[in-house]
């Protein structure tokens, strides 16, 4: 684009200065004809009136080269116009065309990096929270299990000790039982003895008693027998 500018300027200074140069080629072969005629007439002639010929001939040719300069000046002006209004078309369109593509590239880019994210950050979080499920699940069956053994073995403590104490209990018991009823044999044989051998010293009092009676009434033989 910047090169076909500058052909195009190229361009329109070769044609500026061409058309300047044919222009100032003519007035100066006017300016010389006249300029010659002028000198021929003027030695005849005095310094005024010399004077008001090139003042004459000064006029016609600024004028001639301002009005040819002008024109060259406004197809120059058209032409760059024209020339810098296609461009600024041209880049315009082409630069809405690139910003169009862009921004479609970018729309489409940011959606897929949007939905991988997404896609990764749903991954990551079902994961995690697997993950804790799992941790949780494990915790709370360890967590069940540590409380059942120690509620077992608390309650193994626990049976052991009252079978202690019952048995204990019950030893004693027996033990005190036992006592009473050996005491109380005791004292009821001791008591049965007692009067077995007072009922057998009365027996025999009694039966030596009637002995001594049977003497005394002169029962010898049944005394003896």
């Amino acid at each position: 684009m910047g090169y076909f500018f500058y052909f195009l300027k190229e361009e329109i200074n070769n044609i500026e200065t061409s058309e300047l140069f044919d222009a100032k080629e003519e007035i100066h072969n006017i300016e010389t004809s006249e300029l010659f005629d002028a000198k021929e007439e003027i030695h005849n002639i005095d310094t005024s009136e010399l004077f008001d010929a090139k003042e004459e001939i000064h006029n016609i040719e600024t004028s001639e080269l301002f009005d040819a300069k002008e024109e060259i000046n406004n197809i120059e002006t058209s032409e760059l116009f024209d020339a810098k209004e296609e461009i600024n078309n041209i880049e315009t369109s082409e630069l809405f065309d690139a910003k169009e593509e862009i921004n479609n590239i970018e729309t489409s880019e940011l959606f897929d990096a949007k939905e991988e994210i997404h896609n990764i950050e749903t991954s990551e979080l079902f994961d995690a929270k697997e993950e804790i499920n799992n941790i949780e699940t494990s915790e709370l069956f360890d967590a069940k299990e540590e409380i059942n053994n120690i509620e077992t073995s608390e309650l193994f403590d626990a049976k052991e000790e009252i079978n202690n104490i019952e048995t204990s209990e019950l030893f004693d018991a027996k033990e005190k039982i036992n006592n009473i009823e050996t005491s109380e044999l005791f004292d009821a044989k001791e008591e049965i003895n007692n009067i077995e051998t007072s009922e057998l010293f009365n027996a025999k009092e009694e039966n030596k008693i009637n002995g001594i009676h049977c003497f005394l009434n002169g029962n010898q033989s049944t005394f003896y027998t």
